[in-house]
């Protein structure tokens, strides 16, 4: 069971900004276009385009004022790298769910790495798909060892919350158990926004009360009978106690607990990453818990593709 996220590295910081530089360390670079929506959809989008320059086995660079850069530690993942020239070429996806592209654009950032000149690839488009990268289990472990590598104030604000939230409820379980070995399952619920809005089209697109307790049932029987599960969800859940208490109550040998930094998403979701397992609600920050926890991870296609969900024809995540 893991206690701490991955060790970060520190390098020496750039000024934000796009840097472009006279020689390049490799033929063909790819760097992304400025992200859309919020931090989930910022993600996949720096994520699918940093896993196409992995396959491509070409460079990859970007602004240091990038969502994903302001948010990690400099160096990571190509943050802050210079550019050699401006982008001449154009990888844009105007599907967001479809990834069935990515070969064809892997294969022509490949080809640019042939030519004389540094070609740099903008690599823009919504892109919110795990296909870029979470099928292949090389090119998925390296973007999650990459996108663990929070900046140092990061870090210490999931230490804080875990430490005072986390940890105290994991102490207490032992105390009534008696037994020491603990396991710990991210439980974050996505709502209080569109997916939650009476008649907006994703308003029915979740997993209800009764998939928790499936995956409780399921989390004790891929653990054993006798450990400890601490269940950490986020104060970000709407009615949180009302939707897992029941399941996670019906468990003699778990607890349920929330953590939340409101002004720092991306300190609970590195709080949230430490985990050893998690459920996923289809959502894209509920997608980057369950990824970066790197555990076992339950989930529930049947709301997503049901007819209540308005959305199912335009396909999953």
């Amino acid at each position: 069971m893991r206690r701490a996220l991955l060790g970060f590295a520190v390098f020496a910081s750039r000024a934000s900004g796009r840097v472009v530089a006279s020689r390049a360390r490799g033929r063909a670079v790819v760097t992304p276009a400025k992200g859309k929506g919020r931090y989930g959809n910022a993600l996949f989008e720096y994520g699918s385009c940093y896993a196409i320059a992995l396959a491509a086995n070409a460079s990859f660079a970007a602004d240091a004022g990038q969502k994903f850069c302001r948010t990690h530690a400099a160096g990571t993942a190509g943050c802050g790298n210079a550019i050699p020239v401006e982008p001449s070429k154009y990888l844009a996806n105007r599907i967001w769910w479809d990834g069935r592209q990515v070969a064809a654009e892997v294969a022509r950032v490949r080809a640019a790495a042939r030519a004389r000149r540094p070609t740099v690839f903008e690599c823009s488009g919504y892109r919110q798909s795990a296909s870029y990268f979470a099928n292949d289990p090389s090119l998925a472990a390296k973007v999650r060892g990459e996108f663990l590598r929070w900046l140092p104030s990061t870090t210490s604000r999931a230490d804080a919350l875990w430490s005072r939230r986390v940890l105290p409820a994991a102490a207490a379980l032992r105390a009534t158990t008696g037994e020491n070995e603990t396991f710990f399952v991210a439980l974050y619920h996505r709502s209080g926004d569109a997916y939650s809005e009476h008649g907006n089209p994703y308003r029915n697109c979740l997993p209800d009360a009764a998939f928790y307790d499936r995956a409780v049932r399921r989390f004790r029987a891929a653990f054993g009978p006798a450990v400890n599960i601490v269940y950490v969800t986020s104060n970000h859940t709407e009615n949180w106690r009302d939707l897992l208490e029941p399941a996670v109550g019906r468990d003699t040998r778990a607890t349920l607990v929330a953590v939340d930094d409101p002004q720092n998403p991306q300190a609970t979701l590195a709080a949230l990453a430490r985990c050893d397992a998690a459920t996923f609600s289809h959502g894209t920050y509920s997608w980057w818990v369950a990824f970066l926890t790197g555990g076992r991870v339950l989930y529930d296609p049947g709301p997503w593709l049901s007819s209540a969900c308005k959305v199912s024809q335009k396909g999953t995540k």
